[in-house]
């Protein structure tokens, strides 16, 4: 066995040797330069990552379309209209083991779709949301899944490479303590490129008949009716604004106290930002949109 780092990049480059392969001979040049970081993100592609989604790398995120099994005409795609809205629920995180996606992308089709499932929190609030208590999942293409054991490729041959560039390549399978020390220096270190707190981008869903705005807390909410007022003798708006703005008010109070999952909560808050547009150009109705569209 010659030096490991550069037989590491030979299998990189040779499309038969599998990534989780790659990733296990990447592990053991990883522990033995003792770098935690890498061995983090290793473990985490070998085991699957945390449920929530958060800190996912770049590459795990997929395109696709949210499906409502329809008992009659099959599966059908969700049609949402909020271009907003649209961007959050048309991305996934992959958390599954890059072995289940290298299994998936070699025994199913180029042309084909997979589906990914929504956990039970996500699911009924979509279903809520388009008013149809059905199955419903994530689907997206072939060349979705592929380009996550890419992401993975690319990745470890860029960090090989940066070894290299240290002159760590490592004989048969040990490493000098000279090159254990030149590994941990930031020169070396190599860092995966994360979405921070990907989490919660299925929770968002609408139809060409509701809108909905999952996941806020009702405390936050109440916390902005709270700040809104306290902004209200400032705004600027004509009487009947003032009374309508008011209304909306305890409408959203009594909503989020009564029933805090309620579709009518997104509609209240996007009728109240209406309202203060209004006011256009005066700060105060200002600072209460900004407060809006921290939620929505």
């Amino acid at each position: 066995m010659g030096a490991i780092v550069k037989e590491l990049q030979r299998d990189v480059l040779t499309p038969t040797v599998s990534v989780t392969n790659l990733l296990l001979k990447a592990k053991v040049i990883a522990s033995k330069l003792k770098l935690d970081d890498m061995l983090a993100w290793i473990e985490s592609e070998l085991n699957g990552y945390d449920s929530t989604e958060k800190d996912l790398p770049a590459y795990r995120i997929v395109s696709g379309q949210l499906r409502a099994l329809n008992p009659v005409r099959g599966w059908q795609t969700i049609i949402i209209e909020d271009k907003k809205v649209h961007e959050l629920v048309s991305k996934k995180g992959v958390i599954q083991p890059i072995g289940e996606v290298e299994n998936l992308v070699k025994e199913g089709k180029v042309d084909g779709s997979y589906y990914l499932p929504l956990g039970p929190e996500a699911r009924n609030t979509i279903a809520k949301a388009i008013d149809f208590e059905t199955e419903i999942n994530f689907f997206t293409q072939h060349s979705e899944l592929k380009g996550i054991i890419d992401g993975v490729r690319n990745a470890v041959l860029s960090w090989s490479l940066k070894l290299e560039d240290m002159g760590i390549v490592g004989h048969d399978l040990d490493f000098t303590e000279e090159d254990k020390e030149k590994a941990s220096s930031p020169q070396v270190q190599y860092t995966i490129n994360n979405i921070e707190n990907f989490s919660g981008t299925i929770g968002n869903a609408t139809n060409t008949n509701s809108t909905f705005v999952a996941n806020i807390s009702a405390e936050k909410v109440l916390g902005l009716v709270e700040q809104i007022r306290k902004f209200a003798p400032d705004i600027e708006l004509p009487e009947n604004k003032k009374r309508e703005l008011d209304s909306n008010l305890q409408e959203l109070e009594k909503t989020v106290k009564t029933d805090p999952k309620s579709s009518k909560i997104g509609k209240l808050l996007k009728a109240t930002r209406e309202i203060l547009i209004n006011a256009a150009g005066n700060i105060a109705a200002h600072g209460a949109i900004a407060l809006i569209d921290k939620l929505i």
